[in-house]
């Protein structure tokens, strides 16, 4: 059943529950009425029979006369008469009856019961030493049918409030949900993993719980996606990683071959021959790439150890202070102890990394800063230098394999140290400072001692 069928049967069912609530009120509420009238009328009769006992024995007609009257003045008595046992009548409300003798009643001298639109009361009066009277009154049901007439439509526009109010709830429930989820539902049909994200757009009218889902699952959208292209972009990565590592394998092989046959040759020739020098450089510059290549292609499983990060640190400035010497670099350190659990060589590779790029991006008289904070969930290793940057539209690709922007760089080396953060579960950034320069990030996850 759909939707639609569901909501139309549940209001049906419910207008059904309203109506069938308000016959039940109803004759519940006719019914309480008529068992009032009924108390109120025997208390009435057995009073007027108590009452005329004394004047019947000892004759005072003139006052059970007055007495009718004054019962006479309630409200819906129809009539009054009192007969001996002989069932004359005694005393009535009709001046005329007194001295009729009536039929002697065939449903005995105590009854309570409604006739013809009446409620007849009939009750025996006890006479010590005489034959028992009674007292016969008729209520009319005049005003009963007119209270419960009044009733009736008392009741009648708490039903039809009942349902204008549920008409009214219906109706802005079927707007404000079930609208906005067919509508949502209809969306979610139109999605597609290879499409891109489209933000779902509801009626303005919808209640803010399918909005709530809505945005959850424009949240959701947008992380499968995010998902869907890491997982592309490791896939990527892995199969450049698997032909970098045959092709520099392939290639190892000869460069072997060439690096042993220069060796010879330089057995042959003057070491200040101008030709082997440079078959020297260029096979030792082309085995350094190969080993980068490699080292990208390759997971790592050294293991992991309890490390201080600014003892990394310290040593990777020791590794660089020559070639920033060379160049006229200063660096500065800002450095506190910070143990981690880490795989050592990796993260000093990093810090290596950094420093020499940013000892390349530098002028002369340039100043590089180290820094290392820590709090008790993250550690950070910040790198800035002074020099000109990297343009916006090369920013986005930094990390990309083999992209580079340097003339002889190899575009492994960000690459490299992005998949050692990324392996610590931390993260590397690169931004453009706010004056000039770079700086680079290297987050990771603080375990301490």
């Amino acid at each position: 059943m759909s939707l639609n069928n569901k909501f139309a049967l549940f209001a049906l069912l419910l207008g059904l529950l309203l109506v069938f609530q308000w016959t039940a009120s109803m004759i519940r509420e006719r019914h309480v009425l008529m068992e009032e009238a009924e108390e109120r009328a025997g208390v009435l009769t057995k009073t007027l029979a108590e009452l005329a006992r004394e004047p019947l024995i000892y004759g005072g007609l003139g006052q059970l006369n007055k007495q009718l009257s004054s019962f006479m003045e309630e409200r819906d008595v129809e009539y009054i008469f009192i007969c001996d046992s002989n069932s004359m009548v005694v005393a009535a409300s009709d001046p005329s009856l007194p001295g009729w003798t009536l039929s002697s009643p065939r449903d005995g001298f105590e009854v309570l019961r409604w006739a013809d639109n009446r409620l007849l009361v009939r009750f025996p009066i006890n006479i010590p030493g005489k034959s028992n009277a009674y007292v016969e009154m008729s209520m009319t049901k005049t005003r009963l049918n007119q209270k419960i007439n009044s009733n009736l439509v008392s009741l009648g526009h708490f039903l039809a409030l009942e349902l204008l109010l549920s008409i009214v709830f219906m109706a802005l429930m079927y707007r404000q949900l079930f609208i906005p989820v067919k509508s949502l539902v209809k969306n979610l049909y139109q999605a597609h993993p290879d499409r891109p994200a489209l933000k779902l757009v509801m009626p303005k009218y919808t209640a803010p719980e399918v909005m709530k889902i809505a945005e959850a699952i424009d949240d959701l959208q947008l992380r499968a996606i995010e998902y869907r292209n890491e997982l592309l972009k490791e896939e990527k990565l892995a199969t450049i990683g698997r032909m970098a590592a045959e092709i520099a394998h392939e290639i190892r092989n000869p460069l072997t071959a060439i690096s042993g046959a220069a060796e010879l040759i330089g057995n042959l020739v003057p070491k200040s021959n101008i030709y082997l020098k440079i078959l020297n450089e260029e096979v030792q510059n082309l085995n350094e790439y190969l080993s980068g290549v490699l080292e990208f292609s390759r997971n790592g499983n050294t293991a992991a150890e309890y490390s201080n990060l600014a003892q990394i640190c310290k040593n990777a400035v020791s590794l660089v202070a020559a070639t920033a010497k060379k160049n006229n670099i200063r660096i500065e350190t800002f450095l506190q102890n910070c143990f981690v659990y880490i795989i050592k060589n990796d993260i000093q590779r990093v810090v290596l990394n950094l420093l020499l790029n940013a000892i390349e991006a530098s002028s002369d008289g340039a100043s590089i800063k180290l820094s290392l904070s820590a709090n008790s969930e993250t550690a950070c290793i910040r790198v800035s230098d002074e020099g000109t940057g990297i343009d916006a539209d090369k920013l986005d690709r930094i990390f990309e394999p083999f992209f580079t922007t340097k003339p002889d760089g190899t575009g492994l080396g960000l690459s490299l140290s992005r998949k050692a953060a990324e392996k610590h579960g931390g993260s590397l950034s690169l931004q453009n400072g706010q004056h000039k320069g770079m700086v680079a990030e290297l987050c990771i996850p603080v375990r301490e001692i």
